[in-house]
């Protein structure tokens, strides 16, 4: 067996003056600038980034080939929280803040594998893998997908490779914005509905297929086959479901 990991950290920084104008219109022809007021006025930026990843790889009997691995991530964003207040508002709250604009996060995945070669010429695999992703989006802050998939690979013929994979993949998400809203007549009342796709809740089938064709050593063709089926859960509004083929 062999067992490996690795650490990394790195940090960015940078420093800007942030525009206490801005132009919001034009009244007669001629620009009209808005003071923001803002609270700083420089905006340093500052983010730390840590990564953790470790496998512990074994072929327990012969034939047998395992994987286990675990990956980590954290993002801080310590930069600089802004606070506008403009001279055309009635009040000033955290709808003019750039709060939800520092992005954070930390992400968690680990799975394992297997390959077992049934004979010379035939090989299945499957797996399993889990991640999950803490943030402070508006909408989702806390999202987990869970991928199950199984393999088979034939070279029967010496110049000839077919391999098919299978994958299920089911996302979950707590959202945030599921109570907007007042009543009907609140504008914000639609994003009860409404779900960003990149993380809205799914279940997806995915199958791939592959050929490779060496028919002399200088000479090789390959063709891939892809489809997927995905329905997008608990959206209304939007993008609901797809299929593709690739």
């Amino acid at each position: 067996s062999t067992l490996s990991a690795r650490y990394t950290w790195d940090k960015t920084k940078d420093s800007v003056a942030v525009p206490s104008t801005a132009l919001t219109g034009l009244t007669g022809g001629v620009p009209v600038f808005t003071n923001f007021a803002p609270n700083e006025s420089t905006f340093n930026g500052n983010q730390e980034r840590q990564t953790l990843t470790a496998s512990w790889a074994a072929t327990p009997v012969a034939g047998l080939d395992t994987n286990v691995y675990y990956n980590w991530q954290k993002m801080k964003n310590d930069s600089t929280e802004v606070v506008f207040c403009p001279s055309n508002a009635s009040t000033c709250d955290t709808t003019f803040t750039n709060e939800e604009r520092l992005w954070h996060y930390t992400k968690n995945n680990f799975g394992v594998d297997a390959y077992w070669r049934l004979s010379k010429a035939n090989r299945i695999a499957a797996g399993y893998d889990y991640f999950n992703i803490k943030q402070n989006r508006v909408d989702f802050d806390d999202n987990t997908t869970n991928t199950l998939w199984v393999e088979w690979k034939n070279t029967s013929l010496d110049e000839l490779t077919f391999r098919v994979k299978y994958w299920y993949l089911q996302r979950r998400g707590d959202y945030l914005m599921s109570e907007e809203g007042a009543n009907a007549n609140d504008p914000l009342y639609l994003e009860r509905y409404i779900r960003f796709y990149d993380l809205a809740n799914f279940n997806q089938n995915r199958v791939k297929a592959w050929v490779d064709w060496a028919p002399s050593d200088n000479t090789s063709v390959t063709l891939e086959y892809i489809y997927k089926k995905t329905d997008y859960k608990d959206t209304t509004l939007g993008l609901t479901g797809n299929r593709r083929w690739e």
